[in-house]
């Protein structure tokens, strides 16, 4: 949507630029629409760069519309500047009453960034690794729409940040996604998954809300190689595991129900 209305204002400066200059420059039209194009995205990156420097403080007690829309714009222009095109089965059976813990299968560092562009209506926050956080701009911008780093190398500090996904959900602030696999798995072999972080699953349990399971495969799995070519990326959801059936079973045990759910689901699609 973002990439639409950037084309229709480029055309519309480039328009402008043509009836002012009484069309006696015809030859340059298209160069013009190409400076409009990049200088809407200059100027665009400028309000975020401005904007996000009053954010940068975890936890934080209100997500920040700002930052949260600029997360899905930018989101949506890398995705499409990729060549992501995206096709989601199974969005009706996302809950509508409730926020959720998003589990799915980790392929291609552009994941996440493709699950908060096709999920933006549900608001969707993610558990990253710290170094993402410091990404110019992009890691003001998802502290301040509810993004949390997680440092998997420490036990105590992991939990920590666990607690306040937890809390994030029980304010109703945003739902949660986290990939248990704690890392992108490279086998070429796109059936397989790494072993579950059980401990992912404690959000869920903490805060009370339904796990949604969902898994990811794309066209050209190799990703990195194929960017900025056509990539057709299938999202499925799987599952919704109640919150009360989420309460009950022990963290291993929903680890291994998703892991195998997600497996089989992917076996299922390159038969």
């Amino acid at each position: 949507m973002l990439i639409v209305v950037y084309l229709l204002a480029a055309a519309a400066v480039t328009a402008l630029w043509a009836v002012l200059q009484g069309l006696s420059h015809v030859l340059l039209l298209v160069p013009m629409f190409v400076a409009a194009w990049f200088g809407l995205h200059l100027i665009s990156g400028i309000v975020m760069l401005i904007g996000c420097q009053f954010f940068g403080h975890w936890p934080i007690e209100k997500q920040s519309a700002f930052c949260r829309w600029g997360c899905v714009g930018i989101a949506h222009m890398l995705c499409t500047y990729a060549g992501i095109f995206p096709k989601v089965e199974g969005m009706e059976k996302l809950p509508k009453d409730s926020r959720f813990l998003y589990i799915c299968n980790h392929r291609s560092s552009i994941d996440p960034l493709l699950a908060v562009y096709v999920f933006s209506r549900y608001n969707l926050s993610f558990i990253s690794k710290p170094s993402n956080m410091n990404i110019i701009v992009v890691g003001k911008l998802s502290q301040g729409a509810g993004y949390l780093p997680i440092n998997r190398e420490d036990n105590r500090e992991a939990l920590k940040t666990i607690n306040t996904a937890a809390e994030y959900l029980k304010k109703d602030m945003c739902s949660i996604g986290v990939y248990p696999e704690g890392t992108r798995c490279k086998d070429p072999d796109i059936t397989q998954l790494l072993p579950f972080h059980a401990g992912s699953f404690k959000i869920a349990q903490k805060a009370g809300v339904p796990v949604v399971v969902a898994s990811v495969r794309y066209q050209h799995p190799d990703v990195k190689k194929h960017l900025f070519r056509p990539n057709r990326c299938y999202v499925k959801i799987l599952d919704v595991i109640p919150a009360e059936q989420v309460k009950a079973m022990k963290t291993q045990e929903l680890a291994d129900l998703s892991s195998t759910m997600i497996r089989d689901s992917l076996r299922e699609d390159v038969k």
